[in-house]
């Protein structure tokens, strides 16, 4: 099973992924996602997924553009 640094435990932990729903503030604006977290198997801590994080923040930044009629990285470089 892949672990992952818990700063709790401070040791890499396993770790399961939940659906959280997250509120962000992006240029002033709160935008709320349905973010999937990881969390420490041993202290429930949530845990750094870069990944994870990574795809989160995607989901985000589009909602914002969508949000306010800003093209995507994609469309620009089409």
């Amino acid at each position: 099973m892949e672990t992952l640094y818990c700063p709790r435990c401070d040791a890499m932990r396993s770790y399961h992924i939940r659906n959280v729903e997250e509120t962000y503030s992006v240029q002033g604006e709160e935008i709320t996602i349905v973010a999937q977290v990881a969390f420490c198997c041993e202290c429930s801590e949530s845990i750094f997924h870069e990944e994870l994080d990574g795809r989160n923040l995607e989901r985000l930044y589009a909602i914002y553009r969508r949000r306010k009629g800003i093209l995507s990285p994609n469309k620009i470089r089409d």
